[in-house]
C-alpha cells in the first residue's frame, strides 16, 4: 500500500493502477505454535556513533544491530556524490551497502548505463568483503600483476578504484562503490567527498605517498 501511495502522487490514481486485491482468509489453517524472537521492550543494540550516523532505537533493536549506516546518512553521501559530479558535467552510478551486504541506497545517474551501474555494485561488494578501498589492489595489480587470477577469478573482487569500506571513528558501517566516471573527476574522488559531507573528519579515507619527481 506505500508503494501504491507513491505511484497514485507520480501517475495518479487511472488504471492499470489499481488498489491491491484484499487478503483471503485461507482454508484449513495450522495452528503450529510460533515462537516470539526479539529484544524485551526499551532494549536496543548500543553505539558509539552518533545517531545520525547509524539505525538505532527499535529498528536496530529489530536487526540486532547499531553499527549499521542509516538510510539518511547513505543518501546525504549520495546526494553530495551526484551534486560534485553534476559540478563536472557527469553523473555517477552509486551503491551504498550496509555491513551485510545489503542496498541500503542506489542511485543511477542519468545516462549511465548497465556497466556503470553493475561495477559501482561490484566496487561496493569488494570493499566490504576486503575492507580496503578498491583502489589498493587496483595499485597492486598494476605493480605485480601476477596476482590477478587470485583476485579476479577465485575471489571474484572486481579492482578498479571507486569502492571503499565506510569507517567512522574506526567502526565499519556500511560500503560505497561509485561508477560512471563522475564527470572525469574520478569514482573514487566522487565517494570520498560524499563521505566527508557525511562524516566529517570521523570517517577513514585512502592516503596516497607524496609523488616522486623522479
Amino acid at each position: 500500500m506505500c508503494a501504491h501511495k507513491a505511484l497514485t502522487e507520480v501517475l495518479g490514481p487511472q488504471p492499470p493502477l489499481l488498489e491491491d486485491l484484499p487478503p483471503r482468509a485461507q482454508a484449513n489453517r495450522g495452528n503450529a505454535p510460533v515462537p516470539r524472537f526479539e529484544l524485551p521492550q526499551g532494549v536496543a543494540p548500543k553505539s558509539t556513533l552518533p545517531p545520525e550516523f547509524v539505525v538505532t532505537g527499535k529498528a536496530a533493536a529489530n536487526i540486532f544491530d547499531g553499527n549499521q549506516i542509516s538510510s539518511e546518512a547513505a543518501k546525504k553521501i549520495a546526494r553530495t556524490c551526484r551534486d560534485w559530479a553534476a559540478a563536472k558535467g557527469g553523473t555517477a552510478s552509486i551503491y551504498i551497502l550496509d555491513t551485510h551486504g545489503t542496498f541500503v541506497h542506489q542511485e543511477r545517474g542519468d545516462g549511465q548505463i548497465y556497466t556503470n551501474i553493475h561495477t559501482a555494485m561490484l566496487k561496493a561488494q569488494t570493499a566490504l568483503e576486503t575492507r580496503r578501498p578498491t583502489s589498493i589492489p587496483n595499485a597492486q595489480l598494476r605493480n605485480d600483476p601476477s596476482g590477478n587470477p587470485r583476485q579476479l577469478v577465485q575471489f571474484g573482487f572486481f579492482t578498479n578504484s571507486g569502492g571503499l569500506p565506510i569507517v567512522v571513528d574506526g567502526e565499519m558501517i556500511g560500503a560505497i562503490g561509485v561508477g560512471g566516471g563522475a564527470g572525469g573527476g574520478g569514482d573514487e574522488n566522487c565517494a570520498i567527498e560524499g563521505l566527508k559531507a557525511a562524516f566529517g573528519n570521523r570517517v577513514l579515507l585512502p592516503i596516497y605517498p607524496p609523488k616522486s619527481n623522479e
